[in-house]
């Protein structure tokens, strides 16, 4: 199985070597296969089978994020907080800042 080089622009490496999840037989690689490490190698199909989803939006956002709910109040504005990126430590509640505060304040 071969991996798409249409655009030419990286060096494959030619060989014959094995998936080692479903068997078939790899006979191009877009990398050098480390020796130490070739029972490890995956044809194109199983790699993408294993790999982590992404979502469709931007790339900035591939994996959502917990977010937490509760009733805080910005330490700077004043204005309400109802969710956060993050588990607020109750030690630091006094720190808290909203969105726009946060941003003005990088």
């Amino acid at each position: 199985m071969a991996y798409d080089n249409s655009n030419n622009d990286r060096q494959m490496y030619q060989g014959n070597w094995s998936c080692s999840s479903c068997g078939s037989q790899i006979t191009e690689l877009p990398f050098e296969p480390d020796p130490s490490r070739l029972d490890q190698l995956t044809c194109r199909d199983c790699h993408k089978k294993n790999r982590p989803q992404r979502s469709n939006s931007n790339n900035n956002d591939q994996f959502e994020r917990k977010m937490h709910r509760g009733n805080w109040t910005c330490s700077q504005c004043g204005s309400q907080i109802t969710e956060l990126p993050f588990e607020p430590s109750s030690d630091r509640l006094h720190e808290l800042t909203c969105r726009d505060c946060h941003r003005n304040n990088r």
